[in-house]
């Protein structure tokens, strides 16, 4: 029987964010949309029935998800070997991006865009539109990007994999791949905290957000030189785009660290276009308030029964 409840973060990324970084522990999960909080297994978060499900067609149903499971294992380890060893992957820093691209890509955020984007400027049902390669056309108007360059990428992609009904898999690697340039374009800085200063995740743990100090009313992209990039490895490990023109390693402390966690939840305000959730190895985090000032966040929530189906 293939399972139908699909985890678009994996478990071993979010057992790194509960307090021993096992997945048998529990992390904390805070809703901040319902100001609620409450712990959980990281088996029981970040999921969604049928997410990866192909219910049309001669694909097998569970395709995607067998492929991800098959991915997850081999990035869990390169995230570990980074976490545990406090350095750059050197010849797999691309791997690592890669890995950070397909946590993006493959989330409930993305699909839900393109779903409502199709829709309005198609007329079509989601897995209508991406059933054919050939037909993707329409992928580099959503992406903003030049028709050549979409073509190019899909044509690689999918040529002699069409026979195979492989659509699935041949999408989330073309969005990879047209991520990955954006991601290494940019300086990376690895930054490791230290005790009781603790990174969080959320349930779109690529975060895009403005500077403190540079407010807009316009939405940041990852084209936006001037916009940090964050991204949580673990509860001590994270990845910063935008605070050096070089990269480095940095060991960091509360204030770092409440900076990093506020560009996490002000991305998720900014781009989720579902319920927020952050996960954290405590029930209260640091982050950064008006005028610089640090602040805990979770103190004020209500403590609630674990809801199993949220997050």
């Amino acid at each position: 029987m293939r399972a139908r409840i699909h985890h678009y973060l994996p478990v071993g990324y979010l057992a790194g964010f509960t307090p021993s970084g096992c997945a048998r522990d529990r992390l904390w999960v805070h809703d901040l949309l319902g100001g609620r909080v409450w712990m959980s297994l990281p088996k029981k978060v970040a999921r969604q029935r049928d997410l990866y499900t192909v219910s049309s067609g001669p694909t097998r149903p569970d395709l995607f998800e067998c492929e991800l499971a098959k991915r997850d294992g081999e990035h869990a380890k390169l995230v570990r070997k980074v976490c545990h060893s406090r350095q750059f992957p050197g010849d797999s820093f691309d791997d690592l991006l890669g890995f950070v691209a397909l946590t993006c890509m493959r989330s409930p955020s993305v699909r839900g865009m393109m779903t409502r984007w199709l829709e309005q400027h198609t007329g079509l049902p989601f897995e209508e539109a991406v059933q054919d390669p050939n037909n993707w056309g329409w992928l580099a108007e959503f992406l903003g990007l030049d028709p050549a360059t979409v073509h190019g990428f899909v044509g690689r992609y999918a040529q002699g994999n069409a026979k195979t009904q492989l659509w699935p898999v041949l999408l989330i690697d073309v969005l990879v791949c047209l991520m990955l340039p954006l991601l290494k374009s940019r300086q990376w800085s690895l930054c490791f905290s230290h005790g009781e200063d603790h990174v969080v995740c959320s349930n779109t743990p690529l975060g895009i957000a403005w500077p403190l100090e540079h407010p807009s009313d316009k939405r940041p992209t990852l084209g936006d030189d001037a916009a940090i990039l964050t991204f949580p490895f673990d509860r001590h490990t994270a990845f910063i785009s935008g605070l050096d023109d070089h990269c480095c390693v940095r060991h960091v402390g509360r204030s770092a660290v409440a900076e990093i966690n506020t560009q996490t939840v002000l991305s998720l305000k900014t781009h989720a276009v579902q319920p927020g959730f952050v996960f954290a190895s405590a029930r209260e985090f640091c982050c950064m308030g008006n005028e610089g000032l640090l602040q805990v966040t979770g103190a004020d929530f209500a403590l609630v029964e674990d809801p199993a189906g949220e997050g």
